[in-house]
């Protein structure tokens, strides 16, 4: 029998100078996948299958190259459909196990990056705007 599974995953984005090869921005994407899979493991390896799909290499509005690699599959979890009218979908704990004082560590978690932040990632061919 198969069930619907959320799976997290993290990708990293890194933004390299074209002409230097040095890196001007990394950038993390959160992404929850819905796999129909009949266990756990099915779910980790056809969210694991379609994310390497997504990996891609491609130049920006800025003529930088674009490289999306997986950093991380976090969390597979079942997701249920209840007659409530709720439903929990994901719940992840974070401890702050590095040497920053909490409220840097609060302000990391709660920052969501503006659409303004996220021109660096978009296809030149995409936006058919020439950028050189």
């Amino acid at each position: 029998m198969k069930n619907i599974y959320g799976v997290k995953i993290i990708y990293k984005n890194y933004v390299i100078d074209k002409t230097s090869g040095q890196n001007k921005s990394i950038i993390y994407e959160e992404q929850i996948l819905s796999v129909n899979a009949t266990c756990p493991k099915e779910a980790y390896e056809k969210a694991t299958k379609h994310a390497e799909s997504c990996c891609d290499e491609y130049i920006n509005l800025y003529n930088d190259i674009v490289k999306s690699e997986i950093y991380k599959i976090t969390n597979c979890f079942i997701v249920y459909d209840d007659d409530d009218d709720v439903c929990e979908l994901f719940s992840e704990y974070k401890i702050n196990n590095i040497p920053i004082k909490n409220e840097d560590f609060e302000r990391i978690l709660s920052s969501h990056a503006a659409i303004e932040d996220l021109y660096i990632l978009r296809y030149k061919e995409f936006n058919k705007i020439i950028a050189d």
